[in-house]
This record gives structure tokens, sequence and C-alpha cells, in this order.
């Protein structure tokens, strides 16, 4: 008896797997449910979008309320949102300050809502920049599980209390004042303290909520769970700390300095099936492609895998088996493509590599199809630049020459420095020549 199929109520993929689908049910809709890449879209565009907009008419109307004119409700709201942004920027400043002082590393700082307007790179960490401010987040890397529960509520607690602070100074400040400020500082001022107060107020109260980064738990609940974390749950954590920063390194970074990173452990075999996962992933990319099929195929064979990194294996087999372009392995990467895909239909990684496999087998209207799926624009620059490179390419098979130097184009401004562009390039030039 076969499982019941469900369906995404936007992108209409259906499958048996229940855990890639999450409730979708609206007022206006009715029940539903939308797969998982559709909520990450829905999140970080469409109603992440629409709750802003509602906020900031919300401060237009505010602000008008109490200045009376236009131009006073204007800079009301942008005030508003200036002084939102400190209080969050404050917040996770303080968790990360938190988290040096006991020596937990901090490889990923990220600020501001919806899609990352910029993302940089420091010695030490990467930077994430979003545009609105609604939330922030900080990754921490824990070098070993001495006070690992005592360093993990202190760090919890350290950007509430920061906020509860701020927000006191600042009141007193204006206390000692005594109206004595012009009116938009004051308006600042004060500002200044309703955000951070209640940053630092709701952040306490334990509680889990649903965000573009998936299930964040309230710095109170970190607090409460810090101390009621078993001595396996110490040891993933700390477990977790390397595999954290691969995989930022492999979707923003250099795939050769993963490569340097995981290189060790999958000699020594001591890597976990994640690592094994992103490994195959970045030997593909870097051209190791022997290496990176054994290794795909071993892994495949063991016995506990669960269906996504199953799906995940096959993809990044089919990934590496393309690139050797003899009819056999192109056969096989069709086979492992087509497998992964329904194992795993919504999952954006699958569809790139599905398409790619596409081209390479003379099926460019499919891929093209696939390519042009908007939900691409959440995931990083390059992985999108990768796509509008495998678009290119089935337009020039199709001898749309246009279309293919629009979509190498938005390639390159998306990731110039792409070793994946310049031989997209360098492939379509040598198609125009010939």
């Amino acid at each position: 008896m076969t499982e019941p199929l469900s369906r995404c109520c936007y992108c209409g993929v259906a499958s048996d797997w229940e855990e890639a689908f999450v409730d979708a049910s609206t007022f206006r809709n009715g029940p539903g449910k939308a797969c998982v890449t559709c909520k990450a879209y829905r999140d970080k565009f469409h109603g992440f979008y629409i709750n802003i907009a509602i906020g900031a008419m919300l401060f237009l109307a505010i602000g008008y309320g109490i200045t009376g004119s236009a131009i006073g409700a204007v800079a009301f709201a942008v005030i508003a949102y200036i002084a939102a942004y400190a209080a969050i920027a404050l917040h996770e400043l303080a968790h990360a300050a938190a988290a040096t002082l006991v020596g937990v590393g901090v490889p990923v700082f990220s600020i501001g809502g919806g899609r990352h307007v910029r993302v940089s790179r420091t010695p030490a960490r990467w930077l994430l920049l979003g545009f609105t401010p609604s939330e922030g987040l900080i990754i921490l890397s824990y070098r070993s599980r001495n006070w690992h529960r005592t360093k993990s509520a202190f760090i919890s607690a350290a950007g509430p209390l920061f906020n509860l602070a701020c927000a006191g100074v600042v009141y007193a400040w204006l206390k000692q004042s005594g109206g004595a400020l012009p009116a938009y500082p004051e308006l600042a001022a004060e500002q200044f303290v309703l955000f951070n107060a209640l940053l630092g107020v709701v952040n306490l109260l334990p509680f889990q909520a649903t965000t573009p980064y998936g299930v964040m738990s309230s710095d109170g609940r970190s607090i409460i769970g810090a101390f009621a974390m078993t001595d396996e749950h110490v040891d993933e954590a700390v477990g977790q700390t390397f595999f954290v920063v691969a995989y930022f390194e492999y979707l923003f970074g250099s795939k050769a300095a993963v490569v340097a990173m995981v290189d060790p452990l999958i000699e020594s075999g001591d890597a976990d099936i994640a690592v094994k996962i992103l490994a195959t992933a970045a030997y593909a990319e870097t051209g190791n492609l022997d290496k990176g099929i054994r290794l795909c195929r071993a892994a495949l064979e063991a016995a506990d895998l669960d269906r996504a990194q199953r799906a995940a294996l096959l993809n990044n087999l089919a990934y590496a088996l393309q690139f050797k372009k003899t009819p056999d392995a192109l056969e096989e990467a069709e086979q492992f493509s087509s497998e992964a895909y329904s194992l795993f239909p919504m999952s954006l990684a699958i569809r790139s590599t599905r398409a790619l496999v596409l081209v390479a087998t003379d099926r460019e209207r499919e891929a093209l199809a696939l390519t042009r799926d908007r939900r691409f624009k959440i995931e990083p620059k390059p992985t999108q630049a990768n796509v509008l490179c495998t678009q290119a390419t089935a337009y020039s098979q199709l001898g749309e020459t246009e279309r293919a130097a629009e979509s190498l184009a938005a390639a390159a401004r998306l990731a110039p420095d792409s070793d994946r562009v310049a031989k997209t390039r360098l492939e379509l030039a040598g198609k125009a020549a010939a």
C-alpha cells in the first residue's frame, strides 16, 4: 500500500514525505500545506515584507497622530526603524561579546531580516546583513564541553540584559535632561528606550518562534534549556562547531578551503554523515571527482541513512558524475538525479543538479523550467549564479544566444569571481566561435 501524497498549496509539488511539509492554513484559503522550500521563500519575501509594510504604515499613523504632519510621521517612522535596528544590533553584539569573554567563538554574526543584502568575511567570522530590523542571529563555536551549560546560559542572558541596561541608562539621561533636548533627538532617545526595553523583556520570556532560519528559541527559553541539556546534547552541540564553520565557508566562501578543512576528517575515518555530504559536494566543486564519487558510493551503502541524507548523497553523486561527460557517467547521473528528485523534490540543491543533468542529456526545456524557479532567490548569490550558468548553457544549446548572454551576465553580476561563471563564459565563447 502506497503512502498518501502531500501536496504544496503554492508550488504544487507532491511527496509522501510528510516531514517536508508544514501547515499553511489561512482564513482566506482554508486548510493547506506548504513544502519547506515555499515556506522559506514566503518567510523571506511575500509574508515577510507584507508584515513589514503593515508595521511601517502603523508607525506612520502613530507618527502622524503624535506630530500632526506628514513630515513628522515620516520622521517618526524613520527614527523607529533606526532605533529598532540599533536595539537588535546591540542585543547580538552583547551575545557575541559574552561568548568571546568565556572563550566561545562566533563564526557567524547576522543582523536584520529578509534577504541578506550583504555578506562579508573577516578572518574570524562571517557577517550577514539584512534590510529589516526584525531579527538577529549569532552561531556559536564551542571549543570544548567544559562548563558548557553555564557558558550557554551566560551568553543567552547577555543579550536581553544588555538591552535593559541600555534602556535604563538612556532613560535616566532623559530624566536628567528634563525636556531640554530638541524634539527629534528626544524622540529618538525615547524610541531607543522603548525598543531596548521591549527586546530585553520579551527575550527573557521562555518561548519559541518560527523564523526564516527555522524554529528559534527566545533567550529565556535558551537559558532554561542550557541547564536541562543532557551530556549527549552537550557533545552534539560541541561537535557541530566544525560543520557549521565549514558549511558557511561552502555557502559563501572558497570550496578549496572546505576541502582543506574536511580532508583530514575524511582520511582519518572520523567524519560523520553531515561532514561526508559536505565533503562530497566540495570535492565535486573543486574537480576531485573520483574522490567525491568514491565517498558518495561508500556512504550510500550505510544502512542508517535518513531520507534527506540519502537524497543529498544521490544528488552529490549525480553532480560529480555529470562532469565526467562520458555516456556511462551521464546515464548514472540521470538515474541518481532522478532518484534524489523523487525523494526530495522541493530541495533547491536537488532541483539545481537536476537541471544541470538535464542540460547534459540534451533536455534543455525541462532544465529551463527548473532554473526559472523564483525560489532560488533565497539561496546565496554564488548558488544563484550557478543556476543562471546552467540556464545560459541550456539557452546556448537551443541556439538562443541572446538569452544565454543575458543569463550569463546576470550570473556575473551575482558572483563576478565565480569559477563556474568563468568556465561557462569560455564554453559559450567556444560554441559561438565554432
